[in-house]
C-alpha cells in the first residue's frame, strides 16, 4: 500500500495545515520544515511558532499521522561550518536528538542541497551517527535527495550530488525522498516540462539499483512554473485553476507523454506566456509509477494551496 506525505514550509505554514485538514485520508506522514543549518554550522528553527508547532503535532497524533520535520538547507558556507570535522558534525546530532526528544518527532528529514564535495565523507559519518542515535529511540532517519540518473549531464547541484551518494545514504537512512522534479529549473530560459514522466522513470531506474524499493519515496511537484518576458514564476495549483483552467480565454492540454498539463497564452505587450503545472491526472500517473516500482511512497512538495489536487 503506497503512503504518502509532504512537505509544509515555514513560509506556507498555515496553508498546509489546512492541507492536511483537507487530505486527511491521504497523508500519511507530515514534513514540516521547522530547521535549516546556521553559518556556524547549527541547527536552528526557521521561525515557526510553539503555537503552530503544538497545533501540529496535535492534530497529527489524534489522525495518527506521522511527523518528520525536516533541516531545510541551502547555503554552502552553512554546510562547511556542519561538515568541517567530526565536533561540528556531532553537535548537529546532539541537537536533532534533543529536539526530537523535546516534541516526541517520529524522526528527521535532512534537506541539505548546498554541501561541497570535499564533505562527502564527513557527511555520511554524520548520517552513520546520527541514525545510531535515531535507532536506539526507534525514532526514523529520512534524508531527501536530487534525481540523479544513469549518463546524466547535471547541470545544478553537482557537488552535491556527488556528496549524495544513493547507495552510501541507503545504509544509514530508513527513507529516502528523491525530489523528481525540476527536470526544468525556474532558472531556465527556454520553458519546459517540470517532471516529464519518461525522465521519472530514468530517476527511479537509476534509485532501485542502488537503494532498497522500500525505502524509497517519490517526491511529486504539487506546483507549476509560467515564463512570461521577464520573469519565471512558481504558482499553486489554486492559481492554475484560477488563472489558466477557468479562464473561458485560455487553452490548456494535458500532454499524456509527459504526465503534465501545459498552456501558452497571450500575457500582454504581444508576449505569449507558457506555462507547465500539474494536474489530477498527472498525481494519479505519480501514483501508478509509484506502485509499479514498488516505492515506500510519496512525498508532496509542497502541501498548502493544491486544493483537491491529490482527491
Amino acid at each position: 500500500m503506497l503512503k504518502e506525505s509532504g512537505w509544509i514550509p515555514n513560509w506556507g505554514f498555515d496553508l498546509g495545515l489546512e492541507s492536511l485538514e483537507t487530505n486527511l485520508e491521504i497523508i500519511d506522514t507530515a514534513l514540516p520544515v521547522l530547521y535549516t543549518v546556521d553559518k556556524a554550522g547549527n541547527v536552528v528553527s526557521r521561525g515557526v511558532s510553539e503555537v503552530k508547532i503544538q497545533e501540529l503535532l496535535s492534530f497529527c497524533r489524534e489522525n495518527n499521522m506521522r511527523v518528520i520535520p525536516t533541516i531545510g538547507s541551502y547555503d554552502f558556507e552553512s554546510t562547511a561550518s556542519a561538515f568541517k570535522n567530526d565536533t561540528s558534525y556531532q553537535k548537529q546530532v546532539d541537537k536533532i536528538i534533543e529536539e526530537i526528544e523535546k516534541y516526541d518527532f517520529d524522526g528527521i528529514d535532512l534537506d541539505y542541497e548546498m554541501i561541497n564535495s570535499s564533505y562527502k565523507e564527513n557527511f555520511l559519518n554524520f548520517l552513520q551517527a546520527l541514525s545510531r542515535e535515531l535507532k536506539k529511540r526507534d525514532k526514523i532517519l529520512s534524508v531527501t535527495v536530487f534525481a540523479k540518473w544513469e549518463d546524466a549531464k547535471y547541470t545544478d547541484h553537482q557537488e552535491t550530488r556527488m556528496v549524495q551518494d544513493y547507495s552510501e545514504i541507503a545504509k544509514y537512512a530508513d527513507e529516502i525522498r528523491i525530489m523528481a522534479y525540476d527536470y526544468t529549473l525556474q532558472s531556465s530560459k527556454i520553458p519546459g516540462p517540470i517532471a516529464p514522466i519518461e525522465w521519472i522513470r530514468d530517476v527511479l531506474d537509476y534509485a532501485v539499483e542502488k537503494i532498497p524499493r522500500e525505502k524509497i519515496w517519490l517526491g511529486v511537484h504539487l506546483y507549476g512554473y509560467q515564463w512570461s518576458s521577464d520573469r519565471t514564476i512558481a504558482f499553486t495549483y489554486t492559481t492554475a485553476l484560477s488563472a489558466i483552467v477557468n479562464d473561458p480565454n485560455i487553452e490548456y492540454v494535458y500532454k499524456e507523454d509527459l504526465a503534465e498539463t501545459y498552456s501558452a497564452f497571450n500575457c500582454g505587450d504581444g508576449y505569449t506566456c507558457k506555462a507547465y503545472f500539474q494536474s489530477p491526472e498527472g498525481i494519479a500517473t505519480r501514483r501508478r509509477l509509484a506502485e509499479e516500482y514498488k516505492l515506500a511512497g510519496i512525498s508532496y512538495w509542497r502541501l498548502g494551496g493544491e486544493l483537491d489536487l491529490l482527491k
